[in-house]
């Protein structure tokens, strides 16, 4: 299954692009696509297979798409706003979530899902993409790809595609929450770590997320812009401090935090390059066939997640720990602090308690300082 490739533009932007192959080209009307959206790229891949699909079948009708079948389906959910307005990432993760079960055959069935008439798609078939995705995945997979065809499906009814959501009220268990946290000291040796085997970079990405509770996404996306050397003045700070300036990809949220001396004095003493004005750098990427290094930002987490596993294991670091448990991990910090939801909130960008609360862990830190603060007030009585 082919699928968008991204690449960044000279600018800092990002673009997502597919080149088809040689023999998709002489076969049928195909050609190169590049777009700032993820979806309309991905639309198009599906498109084109369906005609290649159909051409190596010989059927001329090479440009039809059965409007009966799940691939219609999708298409129309992709055209809906609901998708339109979906942050790049968020489609990323849809897609993915999709692709794993779309050009499958689902359980006995002959045809993969994406072919099969949208009537046929009962309740029993949900259960059997349920039961395909938990027996070659896990139950944390086979739910989200439930829970992204409860959506397509939901769309599909309203669009009058789909007579029923056969996606609806499987029953599936709410899985518990991650609650993972690292610990300072497991944070600065994963740094040091870093630092001595030659990845500063992802060092300095293990920092930011920490130090400012954020999504590796949105840190390893940080340029030199963002770090403007403005302060953020407040009756709370004994003077003034450098801020951090951005807008999280997911939700859109504008951030400004202040950094920690830690974070200044590594941000101070990291090399600035000409071309790429990214922050994080990823300054050991071994060798291309030329034998040069080409040193270049971080372009997706399967690279930065690689480099931590090489890291944590030199460093003799659980191997639960992950990257984005980071974020959840300062979130708790900062509640066991002292700090107020409102506080949180505007480092974290979490809009509402209910979404915070995933994040924040309870802890016997936590516990202890709300039962003191009872005890507290009700010794003042």
């Amino acid at each position: 299954m082919a699928t968008a490739k991204s690449k960044r533009m000279s600018d800092g932007r990002v673009e997502f692009y597919w080149n088809p192959s040689k023999s998709m080209r002489d076969a049928i009307d195909v050609r190169y696509c590049q777009s700032p959206d993820i979806g309309a790229v991905e639309n198009y891949i599906l498109e084109c297979q369906h005609q290649f699909r159909d051409y190596k079948r010989k059927i001329k009708t090479a440009e039809w798409i059965d409007q009966n079948s799940v691939a219609a389906l999708i298409i129309a959910y992709r055209k809906t706003a609901l998708w339109i307005d979906l942050a790049d990432n968020s489609k990323r993760v849809y897609n993915q979530l999709l692709n794993a079960v779309l050009y499958v055959p689902i359980s006995s069935h002959i045809k993969p899902l994406i072919d099969t008439p949208i009537a046929s798609i009962d309740y029993k078939y949900a259960e059997s993409v349920y039961m395909h995705c938990r027996a070659n995945g896990s139950k944390h997979h086979a739910a989200h790809v439930c829970k992204v065809l409860r959506i397509v499906w939901n769309q599909g009814v309203r669009l009058g595609l789909a007579k029923t959501n056969p996606f609806l009220k499987m029953g599936i268990k709410q899985l518990p929450s991650r609650t993972v946290m690292w610990t300072p000291e497991q944070v600065e040796k994963a740094i040091n770590t870093a630092d001595n085997l030659g990845y500063s970079g992802l060092g300095t990405l293990i920092l930011l997320c920490y130090d400012l509770c954020q999504r590796p996404g949105d840190m390893r996306q940080l340029t030199w812009e963002n770090f403007d050397g403005s302060t953020l003045q407040s009756s709370h700070i004994d003077m003034d401090a450098p801020s951090l300036q951005f807008v999280q990809e997911k939700t859109g949220t504008p951030i400004k935090v202040i950094v920690s001396d830690w974070l200044k004095e590594r941000l101070d003493n990291t090399q600035r390059h000409n071309f790429y004005r990214n922050i994080v750098i990823n300054d050991n990427p071994g060798q291309n066939r030329w034998n040069n290094r080409v040193i270049r930002p971080y372009l997706c987490r399967r690279l930065y997640n690689n480099h931590l596993d090489i890291v944590r294991k030199a460093a003799q670091l659980p191997s639960k720990l992950k990257m984005s448990d980071l974020r959840r991990t300062g979130a708790t910090e900062m509640a066991e602090s002292g700090c107020t939801n409102a506080e949180l909130r505007s480092v974290t960008g979490h809009k509402t308690m209910d979404v915070l609360s995933i994040y924040v862990r309870h802890t016997d830190k936590l516990a202890a300082t709300g039962q003191s603060k009872r005890y507290a007030k009700r010794n003042h009585a």
